[in-house]
């Protein structure tokens, strides 16, 4: 399973944004970063400072008309795709549904600082993804179900993808 087939538009859109820096090291105009990326000005800037804020590996700079990504030393792009996708919402929403740590969509969106309009959203879009993957997302209580192996592949993908920003080797499992 692909965690980039769950993401919304702004989300993909960051993912986007650090991939194409990455791999521009010399830097790219706002004129090519804007038609690689078919957003507005507006929109990369905002979403330049909201990347900029969550994390502290790698910052997007403008430098002599040209955006960079400049990174620490041991950082890498497996690094870059892990601090992207911890930090959108539909990756914490998974996350909540691996550990069902929460039994209802109101618990889910308190704990996420979410409106529950913007929650049920972001599961009716997840749940579409899961139920492709063989995998049910059930409401009450919040949990997912299927074959057992298919829940493990969905497990060990998520934590593929977390790998790079793992600060404790396990949380409470159930």
């Amino acid at each position: 399973m692909d965690f980039r087939q769950i993401l919304g538009t702004s989300s993909l859109r960051r993912l986007n944004i650090v991939e194409v820096l990455y791999y521009n090291r010399d830097g790219l105009p706002n004129e090519k970063l804007l038609s690689e990326l078919g957003c507005s000005l507006p929109i990369l800037l905002n979403d330049m400072n909201v990347i900029n804020e969550l994390q502290d590996n790698f910052f997007i700079e403008k430098e002599k008309g040209l955006y960079r990504l400049t990174l620490r030393n041991d950082v890498s792009i497996g690094k870059l795709y892990s601090e992207v996708l911890t930090n959108s919402p539909e990756f914490q929403i998974v996350e909540q549904l691996l550990y069902e740590r929460c039994d209802n969509i109101a618990e889910l969106s308190k704990l996420l600082y979410l409106s529950s309009s913007n929650t049920q959203r972001y599961l009716k879009k997840i749940e579409k993804v899961l139920r492709v993957a063989g995998i049910r997302l059930y409401y009450r209580p919040l949990r997912l179900e299927g074959k057992e192996s298919v829940i493990r592949h969905f497990y060990y993908r998520y934590f593929l993808e977390k790998q790079y920003s793992l600060n404790v080797a396990l949380p409470d499992l159930k």
